[in-house]
């Protein structure tokens, strides 16, 4: 933005918005099950967890048709439509039907003799999209978790964030020299007069004022900027600050729509977060995490210890717990002869007592909901 030219003290306001990247949910496509094409009037059924906009889907035609497609309410009132023309085979649509955080939601079609493909069987239901809405059933009155109509990989878009409205006072003075501090989130860029500024450092711009006097601007730009990363520890993930205003975060957003510094990761996958700061109200760039429930086994496997080993009486276990662990020994037989179960999360110490028993080689297998380790001990 330019200003035109001013001549006495003008303010502007100023205001920055974070857009959220497009995620993609639903059945993906309609080789889930099977189907056909349908002339009847039937929906999808939705809850919304945070406002977004359902931007497109893909939809499959039968014949060239014109169709108007409708969102509603749980209680079928019509909330928004659109009318659009197809033409035979697999096609994206775009609606961009804003939703805002609710339950049942319908996302149909007015009428019927539509054509539009849809699955009679296969459905996975609920289809999570980005944490932002669920698509829980069908509307079909014999079995509506066996049914899936007509809408197929459906964009969301999460509504956009704004940044706090910002003063930015343009002040004219008697005299020929001013100095103005300029704080930027990284990224960001100022104008002044005919210049762009999106770096620290102080910048010099002479201008001519209408009556013909130069005025000198010193223009001192800093950078407020966030560098963090995700670490993962005790089975849960961590955002962690490595630069930027420490002690001066204030808002966490994970792709899970968590809004705390730590999460627990519940399936393999990956997982993003941006955090922003309470001075400017920066956001951080998008940081990501690869998760898979191999990192679990892997951090008890490293925990796990038997010691002394070899021994005469005493065995001490040391693991970590993620949820529930069962700890059992057997012999060259493959007989169980002990056994001990845990519930306590984190670091475990067990000690047991095998003086009852022979000597020989036995099998202690560590065994949990991510895997099974085992380790041999032997009893002198």
């Amino acid at each position: 933005f330019i200003t035109p030219v001013i001549n006495s003290t003008t303010s502007y306001y100023a205001q920055s918005e974070y857009e959220f990247n497009i995620v993609n949910g639903g059945a993906n496509d309609n080789t889930i099950g099977g189907g056909g094409y349908f002339n009847g009037n039937q929906y999808l059924i939705f809850d919304v967890y945070k406002n977004s906009t359902i931007v497109s889907a893909v939809v499959y035609a039968d014949i060239s048709n014109t169709i108007t497609f409708e969102l509603r309410n749980s209680n079928a009132q019509l909330i928004d439509d659109t009318t659009i023309s197809v033409v035979p085979g697999q096609q994206r649509l775009y609606f961009n039907f804003d939703v805002v955080t609710g339950n049942n939601y319908q996302l149909g079609i007015a009428g019927g003799n539509s054509g539009l493909y849809r699955n009679n069987s296969g459905p996975s239901y609920p289809y999570d999209i980005g944490g932002l809405l669920s698509i829980t059933r069908s509307s079909a009155n014999t079995d509506p978790y066996g049914y899936y109509y007509f809408f197929y990989d459906l964009e969301v878009r999460r509504e956009s964030c704004f940044s706090n409205v910002e003063e930015v006072k343009a002040v004219i003075n008697n005299t020929s020299n001013s100095t103005q501090n300029i704080q930027l989130c990284l990224g960001d860029s100022i104008v002044v007069g005919t210049s762009i500024y999106n770096l620290p450092g102080t910048y010099i711009d002479s201008f001519l004022t209408v009556n013909n006097c130069d005025s000198i601007v010193s223009t001192i730009i800093s950078i407020d900027s966030i560098d963090a990363y995700i670490n993962f520890n005790n089975n849960q993930l961590e955002a962690v600050i490595a630069s930027g205003p420490f002690g001066m975060i204030s808002n966490y957003l994970w792709s899970t729509g968590d809004t705390t510094d730590i999460i627990t990761p519940s399936t393999s996958g990956i997982y993003w977060l941006i955090v922003s700061d309470v001075l400017n109200n920066c956001w951080s760039d998008t940081i990501y995490y690869n998760f898979t429930f191999t990192d679990i086994i892997n951090q008890i496997d490293n925990s796990y210890d038997i010691f002394p080993n070899p021994t005469s009486d005493i065995i001490n276990i040391t693991f970590f717990n993620p949820s529930n662990t069962s700890i059992i020994i057997y012999n060259v037989l493959g007989e169980k002869i002990l056994s001990y179960f845990s519930n306590e999360y984190g670091d475990n110490f067990v000690k047991l007592n095998l003086s009852d028993y022979t000597e020989g080689i036995y099998l202690v297998q560590l065994r949990s909901e991510y895997g099974i380790i085992n380790r041999k001990i032997f009893l002198e």
